[in-house]
């Protein structure tokens, strides 16, 4: 158990410095992409019910 706690650990770790690098690169086009995909994943939730 203790194997899985520390790949998850790493895994996180990976998507922080992934985020933080994104982040550093370009603040504009990482927040776009980010409501974007947000706001396509809230839109094909909400879509069947109308």
């Amino acid at each position: 158990m203790n194997i899985e706690l520390g790949k998850t650990k790493d895994k996180l770790l990976a998507a922080g410095w992934g985020l933080q690098l994104a982040w550093r690169i370009h603040k504009r086009m990482f927040l776009f992409w980010t409501i974007l995909s947000a706001a396509l994943a809230v839109l094909s939730a909400v879509a069947p019910l109308f």
